[in-house]
């Protein structure tokens, strides 16, 4: 029996519960030879009982960066090269969440992964195969299909200069972005129902942020259509971004604070959480005038530390 951690702590470990990793063995048709189900990462491991000969196969990436980092600090630097090296150990397939506990594609991740790798190893290969895998999903849910999945292929086409790859799969983007604008209400907003996810102590409930990211997914899919010669579909996509941004900044933005409210679709009093804006800061909204966008900024970067 195999255990694995990465502190001695949790490779001694013996409850289930705390297992973040499976260390299922299988034979390898050799007798008396076993090895791991799936791949495993680990600085710890142990036996329950003593065996001959234990080796290791990496089983990773092998590529090469295509840009490197060097800020005059060697701690910044230190903390570029374990950047680096974690998007690369993440590349498999897909970039995955982890190769620890979760191995799995999310939406909203792959923008951060997009962006690493675009930074450090130029993997477009692994970025076109995850747009394709969860724009493939047959069913609607925070981890196979978000407005982020529409988003990912802007940022595709910015990061990796690959307008061939959006107009070979037009079709795609066209039945997931008129996919999302199913359920819209006459207000102009939409109530994401069971499919509303934002990660990491998002507290209330974050429509706002919801609707944010849908005008960021318009926004993005009209700029792609106009790009590769897809008109109406342009101009349909636009006009519903359009519609989504004068109502959040009818219904949630407080022009007193310069900063969006939770829970857009709800009444009474609202509160001010981090996600809503600092999406509305990647996509642009709101921006009243010159120097307005750094300032809202400033402004939201500010809920998020505090908040």
């Amino acid at each position: 029996v195999l255990r694995v951690g990465e502190s001695r702590e949790e490779a001694l470990n013996e409850d289930l519960q705390w297992f973040e990793q499976s260390v299922r063995m299988e034979p390898t048709g050799v007798p008396g030879e076993w090895r791991s189900a799936v791949s495993l990462a680990f600085r710890y491991y142990r036996f329950t009982e003593p065996v001959e000969e234990t080796w290791f196969v990496r089983d990773e990436k092998q590529i090469p960066l295509t840009a490197v980092y060097d800020g005059g600090d060697e701690r910044l630097n230190r903390v570029w090269r374990a950047s680096a090296e974690t998007i690369r150990l993440c590349s498999r397939r897909f970039f995955v969440d982890a190769v620890k506990r979760d191995r799995m594609p999310w939406s909203g991740d792959q923008a951060i992964a997009f962006l690493a790798d675009s930074a450090t190893y130029r993997d477009a290969e692994t970025a076109r195969f995850t747009i394709d895998a969860l724009g493939c999903a047959k069913s609607d849910g925070f981890v196979d299909y978000s407005p982020w999945w529409v988003i990912l292929n802007g940022l595709h086409r910015r990061l990796y200069d690959d307008i061939a790859f959006v107009a070979a799969r037009r079709n795609v983007l066209r039945f997931r972005t008129d996919r999302l604008a199913e359920g819209f209400r006459a207000d102009g907003l939409k109530d994401p129902g069971s499919h509303l996810f934002m990660d990491w102590g998002e507290r209330g409930n974050p429509t706002t942020a919801y609707n944010v990211l849908c005008y960021g997914a318009f926004a993005t899919a009209a700029a792609l259509a106009d790009e590769i010669g897809e008109r109406e579909d342009a101009a349909r996509w636009a006009a519903q971004a359009a519609r989504i941004k004068a109502a959040l900044l009818e219904k949630a933005y407080d022009a007193r604070t310069g900063l969006f409210k939770t829970d857009v679709l709800a009444d009474g009093e609202k509160q001010v959480f981090r996600h809503a804006n600092l999406l509305a800061v990647l996509f642009g909204i709101p921006l009243a005038s010159e120097g307005a966008e750094f300032a809202f900024c400033i402004r939201a970067c500010s809920v998020s530390l505090i908040g």
